[in-house]
């Protein structure tokens, strides 16, 4: 699993204290099974009607899923075996404006952090330019290369090894 071990610390940051929330409640409530996740996320937006829910499915779920699985290069239920792995590592929540604080991201020994979409999202592109937000994306990497933690970082569906 991309190098986890059992010490690895997953944190997941976001602006959005619902995108969080929603993060937390799969890694509590879901089993990894793709084939009930649309049951899951119905009953996440049935429990929280004061959030909008932004999935949208393009092509179609089943072909969402499949394009998911051929391109990871994985199987259903290799998945949902590599999900409740993931599970089972510790996770943090942080809510945080990561184009003006890095420090809150700073953890020692390896740690896993997804941002989803943070330094891309379209207002943040419009109000500031690509090359702002690039640069500031490039900021946190110094800024993490700087500690002496050991960091996978997912953003935009890429991975960048840090120290």
């Amino acid at each position: 699993m991309l190098g986890f071990t059992e010490q690895t610390t997953v944190t997941l940051v976001d602006v959005s204290t619902a995108g969080l929330d929603y993060q937390q409640y799969l890694i509590e409530m879901w089993d990894g099974d793709l084939d009930n996740y649309r049951d899951i996320s119905k009953q996440y937006q049935i429990a929280h009607p004061e959030y909008r829910y932004a999935w949208r499915e393009w092509n179609g779920w089943d072909n969402e899923v499949s394009s998911f699985l051929v391109s990871s290069n994985i199987t259903k239920q290799e998945f949902k075996l590599l999900w409740q792995q993931y599970q089972n590592l510790q996770h943090n929540f942080v809510t945080a404006d990561l184009l003006n604080d890095h420090d809150c991201l700073v953890r020692s020994g390896k740690t896993y952090i997804w941002l989803s979409n943070a330094f891309d999202m379209q207002y943040t592109r419009f109000m500031f330019g690509k090359k702002h937000t690039t640069a500031k994306f490039n900021e946190l990497l110094d800024r993490l290369k700087s500690t002496d933690g050991v960091y996978l970082i997912e953003s935009c569906g890429k991975f960048y090894n840090v120290n």
